[in-house]
C-alpha cells in the first residue's frame, strides 16, 4: 500500500470556498521512504478573496501562516491554471502507482478530497483518479489509539495551517500511533 498525504489550504469551509494552496507527498504504508512531494500555491481569485474578507478566522488564520503575503504575488487569472497543473501532477501519481494501490491520508482528508472534487466539479480527477481513492483520516486513527491506550499522540504544537507542514504533522501523528501499537 502507498499513502498519499494530501493537505489543502482553502477560503473556508463551505462548498463556496476556494482551494488556494495543495501540497502533499507519498509514503509506503509505514510512513517511511517519502517521495513525490509537492507543494502548489495556487492563488486567490476575487471571489475567493471576497471569501476571506468575510471570515475573520481564516483570514487571521492565513495572515499569520503567512499564506495572505504569498497569495498577493499571484495574479487571480493564475487560479485556474495552477489548479490544471495540480490535476495533471496527481493524475500522474495515479499513474506511476496505480489509482487504487494509493491511499489519500491526512488529517481530515475526507474535506481536502471534497474540496478538490468541488473545485473541479467532479471532472476526470473522480473518475481517472480520485474516485477509486481509499481514504486514511489521521485524525481518526488519533482517536482510535486514544481510545485503545489512553495516550495521545497528536503533535504537541498547533499545526501551522500552511498544506505541507500540515501534511509532515499528519505523518507525524501517523508514525507516532504505528510506534505506539508496536511498542517502540
Amino acid at each position: 500500500m502507498t499513502l498519499l498525504f494530501l493537505d489543502t489550504e482553502t477560503t473556508g469551509l463551505t462548498h463556496k470556498d476556494q482551494v488556494i494552496e495543495v501540497a502533499g507527498f507519498v509514503t509506503n504504508d509505514d510512513g517511511t521512504h517519502r517521495r513525490a512531494e509537492f507543494s502548489i500555491l495556487i492563488g486567490v481569485t476575487e471571489l475567493g478573496q471576497a471569501r476571506i474578507e468575510d471570515n475573520p478566522g481564516v483570514r487571521s488564520m492565513h495572515r499569520r501562516s503567512g499564506l495572505l503575503d504569498e497569495l498577493e504575488t499571484i495574479s487571480c487569472d493564475e487560479h485556474e491554471r495552477r489548479m490544471e497543473d495540480l490535476r495533471k501532477q496527481l493524475r500522474k501519481l495515479s499513474q506511476e502507482h496505480g489509482r487504487r494501490a494509493l491511499m489519500l491520508s491526512g488529517f481530515s482528508v475526507h474535506f481536502d478530497a471534497r474540496m478538490l472534487l468541488a473545485a473541479w466539479r467532479a471532472s476526470d480527477w473522480s473518475s481517472e483518479t480520485g474516485g477509486g481513492y481509499r481514504m486514511m483520516d489521521v485524525s481518526s486513527v488519533v482517536k482510535a489509539v486514544l481510545e485503545a491506550t489512553g495516550q495521545d499522540v497528536r503533535p504537541a504544537t498547533d499545526v501551522a495551517h500552511r498544506a505541507l507542514a500540515d501534511c509532515d504533522a499528519a505523518l507525524s501523528t501517523y508514525r507516532a500511533a504505528l510506534d505506539l501499537m508496536a511498542g517502540r
